[in-house]
């Protein structure tokens, strides 16, 4: 296996996302190793993937919903038959 290095830092040639949470630990650790402008470009990308992904749970989880209601309507499922399954 290769490395990569990024400003001095050697990365092992794993996936992406293990070199970027490797990162953000160096980051968290000591803002020190990194200049003060990257940290906030990491911490920006961080955050709005962060936002997007929770977004798109909240409208999965909206969508889950609303499927299981039909189902269940179109099942004639009463409230005591979904208890007993929980």
């Amino acid at each position: 296996m290769g490395a990569k290095k990024l400003e001095g830092i050697c990365l092992p040639a794993f996936g992406y996302c293990q070199q970027l949470r490797m990162v953000c630990g160096l980051v968290h650790i000591s803002e020190e190793y990194l200049p003060t402008a990257s940290v906030s470009a990491l911490r920006a990308t961080v955050q709005g993937s962060e936002t997007r992904i929770s977004r798109l749970l909240f409208k999965l989880t909206v969508e889950i919903s609303m499927m299981m209601h039909v189902l269940a309507a179109g099942l004639e499922i009463d409230d005591s038959q979904l208890d007993d399954l929980r």
